[in-house]
């Protein structure tokens, strides 16, 4: 006998339009805040491509000082020092515990060990790039970590 098995499947939503103006007003009061981009603009997908490499502005940031908005995962161990930051929050799905669609991740290894911050606090992330070869993983280095 084989197990049912669980997947993730919408169902039909009836809503009025209050509700949809409601929705309308409180996007336009959160656009300002939408998205983990830094004020210079920079966006971890400008950094890493879709391969897990870097991109053409990676390397021409490569060794500078960057900052960057997004969302930690979470710390497996005590005193973990390297994290992976996306650019959404990386939470598991409330039906079946599964995290659906991974965003592309940036490695950081921050100065000393981070304290715990819950996948869904956004933050800033200011640190060196580290660009080894045109082929390889970016990855940002001695960096600092504040909650936003």
């Amino acid at each position: 006998m084989s197990k049912p098995v669980m997947t993730c499947t919408g169902w039909p939503i009836r809503v009025d339009r209050r509700t949809v103006m409601l929705g309308a007003a409180a996007m336009a009061t959160l656009l300002p805040f939408a998205g983990a981009r830094a004020a210079g603009g920079i966006r971890i997908t400008d950094l890493v491509g879709d391969d897990g490499l870097a991109t053409a502005r990676a390397r021409e940031l490569a060794g500078t000082t960057v900052t960057l908005r997004g969302y930690l995962d979470p710390v497996l161990r005590a005193g973990a020092t390297e994290r992976t930051l996306t650019e959404s929050p990386q939470v598991p799905c409330q039906l079946c515990g599964v995290v659906h669609g991974l965003d592309q991740g940036l490695p950081v290894v921050t100065a000393a060990a981070a304290d715990a911050i819950s996948m869904e606090q956004l933050v800033a992330i200011t640190g060196r790039l580290e660009v080894a070869s045109d082929r390889a993983p970016v990855r940002i280095v001695g960096a600092s970590v504040q909650t936003i």
